[in-house]
C-alpha cells in the first residue's frame, strides 16, 4: 500500500493534503467514510469489505495523522 501519502511531500496538515490522502485510499479501491463513531481510536477499518470509518469529529490534523498512521498497518498485511 505504498502511495497513500496521495504523493504530497509536505509537512503540513492542509485541506489539500487530506484531500491527496483521501484521494489516494479511494484509487487503493477503499470506500473513506466520515461517521459520527464510538470507538475509542476514532476509526473503523474493514478490511474485506475496503471501508474505512473514520469519526467526522476529528479536526484535519488529526484526520492526516489517522489516514497516514493506516497507511503502515495496511502495508504489514497481505492483500490475500
Amino acid at each position: 500500500m505504498s502511495g497513500l501519502d496521495g504523493g504530497y511531500n509536505g509537512s503540513s496538515y492542509s485541506r489539500r493534503r487530506l484531500q491527496a490522502l483521501e484521494d489516494a485510499w479511494t484509487a487503493a479501491g477503499y470506500r473513506l467514510r466520515y461517521e459520527r463513531v464510538h470507538f475509542p481510536s476514532a476509526y473503523c477499518l474493514l478490511r474485506q469489505q475496503k471501508i474505512l470509518i473514520v469519526s467526522r469529529f476529528l479536526s484535519r490534523k488529526d484526520r492526516i495523522d489517522v489516514l497516514l498512521a493506516l497507511q503502515n498497518t495496511l502495508s504489514g498485511h497481505s492483500s490475500n
